[in-house]
């Protein structure tokens, strides 16, 4: 369970510093931190425009970011407004 409110946490993290850099560089970086943390496959971890759901390159709102991820047998998916 500990583990299982990374993948919220980490979604947060990265709104407050997706407007200040290279987002597949970030988005990248995310998915790592939840592989160390002990999430065993991801998804998709994605930033995308909040009404056609496509992928952005960067940053424009309004935007989601959208996760799903692996925790042993269980796939927990999130997303958060930007």
């Amino acid at each position: 369970r500990k583990t299982s409110a990374m993948l919220n946490a980490e979604l947060k993290a990265l709104a407050g510093i997706l407007p200040n850099g290279n987002m597949q560089e970030l988005l990248d970086a995310a998915k790592a931190k939840l592989l160390v943390a002990g999430f065993t496959k991801i998804d998709y971890l994605a930033c995308v425009d909040a009404t056609t759901l496509e992928p952005l390159d960067k940053l424009q709102k309004p935007a989601r970011l959208l996760a799903a991820a692996w925790l042993g047998n269980t796939r927990l998916i999130d997303n958060i407004a930007l």
